[in-house]
C-alpha cells in the first residue's frame, strides 16, 4: 500500500480582515525559500557535503522538487507536494525525513526550541544558511500579513516578530561557535608599527581595532581608506553585530560593480539570456550585505558575499521561470502578466 504524499501548506491573511490580495512577489519569495530549505535538509539527511551554496544533482533535484497541488495566485493559499517517491528505492523514506525535518524546523522557530534545530543540522554552515533563508518565508509584520504553515495534518500559526527574533537568537548561538565571520567596513587609522588597523563598522557606528599579519600589509597600503570585506574571528553581541575582531584570516575589496546577467546553468537547467543586462549592486543599510533589486524581474536579493549574490540571482531567475512560465495557469493577474512578459522577453530555457 502506497504511503500518502507529503503536503506543505501556506495560508496568508491580512490582520485587518480586508479582502486584499497577497502580492505575487511575496508568494514567489516564499516558495523559492521553501525549496532551498528542503534542498538543505535533504543534503543533511543524505550526508552530503555542505559548502556556501547547497546544490542538488539533476536527479536528486527531481527527487525533492516541490510541485504545486493547489494554488490561487493573488489569493492567500498554496499547497505544495514534496518530491517524487518513484525516483529511487529509498526515496519515500528520505521524503518522510525531509518533511519531518521541515516541520521540526518550522516548529523550532516558532517555539524557540534550539534542540530541534541542533537535531536537524550537524553542519553549522548549512544550519545558519537554512535559518537565514527561512526569514524569506515569514512576512514582515509591517505588511499586516499573517502566515500559517502546515506540514501534512499539522499547522503552525506564526507571529512574525517573534519568529524572526527567534531565528536571530538561533543564528547568534551558532555564530558564537563559528571560527570565522565576514565583516565589511571602511579602513581607518592604519598603524604599521603595531600591525593594527581600525575598521569603521556601520551597525555599531564605531571603529573596531584589528591586528593583522605581514601578509596583509601590501593590501592595506593600496587600500588605506577603502571599504573592505574581511573574514575574521570575532566576538558577536545578541543582535549579531560584531563587537571585537581578534584575528584576521582574509581581506578583499568590496566589489559594487554591476553584475552582468548572461546565459547560465542552474540545477541541470540551461537558460539562454536573449539580451544580457547589468544589475546594480549596493550594500544594505548595515553595509554588511550585497543587494540587488530589480522590479522588472521581481528580484530582491541579498547575500553576504558577491559570489553568493550572483548564485542567488540565478536561483531566483530559474525559479521565476519554472513557476511563472511553466507552472501557473490562466487567468493571470496584471502583475503576473507583466512579469511573464518581462521573463519571456529576457530569457529562454534551452534544454527542453
Amino acid at each position: 500500500m502506497s504511503r500518502p504524499e507529503h503536503l506543505i501548506r501556506f495560508d496568508w491573511e491580512f490582520q485587518d480582515k480586508n479582502t486584499k490580495k497577497i502580492p505575487a512577489v511575496i508568494l514567489a519569495k516564499t516558495l523559492n525559500a521553501v525549496q532551498r530549505i528542503v534542498n538543505m535538509i535533504a543534503n543533511e539527511i543524505e550526508g552530503q557535503h555542505g559548502g556556501e551554496i547547497d546544490r542538488l544533482s539533476q536527479e536528486r533535484s527531481e527527487k525533492y522538487l516541490l510541485s504545486i497541488k493547489e494554488l490561487r495566485v493573488g489569493s492567500a493559499h498554496a499547497t505544495l507536494v514534496l518530491g517524487d517517491p518513484s525516483i529511487d528505492a529509498v526515496a519515500q523514506d528520505d521524503l518522510d525525513k525531509v518533511a519531518s525535518g521541515f516541520k521540526n524546523l518550522t516548529q523550532a522557530i516558532q517555539e524557540q526550541n534550539h534542540e530541534l534545530v541542533e537535531d536537524l543540522f550537524s553542519n553549522r554552515s548549512r544550519k545558519i544558511k537554512a535559518l537565514s533563508v527561512y526569514k524569506d518565508i515569514i512576512p514582515n509584520s509591517k505588511t499586516g500579513i499573517r502566515l500559517k504553515v502546515g506540514v501534512n495534518s499539522e499547522k503552525i500559526d506564526f507571529d512574525s516578530d517573534k519568529a524572526t527574533q527567534n531565528i536571530n537568537t538561533f543564528i547568534h548561538k551558532e555564530y558564537e561557535q563559528e571560527d570565522s565571520v565576514i565583516v565589511k567596513g571602511k579602513l581607518n587609522r592604519l598603524s604599521f608599527d603595531h600591525n593594527e588597523f581600525m575598521l569603521f563598522y556601520i551597525p555599531k557606528g564605531k571603529n573596531l581595532k584589528a591586528k593583522y599579519t605581514d601578509d596583509f600589509e601590501a593590501f592595506l597600503l593600496q587600500h588605506p581608506r577603502n571599504l573592505v570585506q574581511i573574514r575574521c574571528k570575532a566576538t558577536i553581541d545578541r543582535n549579531n553585530n560584531i563587537t571585537k575582531i581578534s584575528e584576521v584570516y582574509s581581506m578583499d575589496d568590496v566589489d559594487l560593480s554591476p553584475i552582468l546577467i548572461k546565459s547560465f546553468e542552474y540545477d541541470g537547467q540551461s537558460f539562454l539570456i536573449k539580451k544580457p543586462i547589468e544589475l546594480s549592486v549596493f550594500l544594505d543599510d548595515s553595509e554588511q550585505l550585497y543587494c540587488v533589486v530589480d522590479d522588472k524581474f521581481a528580484l530582491n536579493v541579498a547575500a553576504e558575499t558577491r559570489e553568493e549574490l550572483i548564485e542567488d540571482i540565478y536561483d531566483k531567475l530559474a525559479f521565476m521561470w519554472d513557476f511563472y512560465i511553466e507552472t501557473i495557469s490562466e487567468p493571470y493577474r496584471e502583475d503576473v502578466i507583466n512579469l511573464r512578459t518581462n521573463l519571456l522577453g529576457f530569457m529562454k530555457k534551452i534544454n527542453e
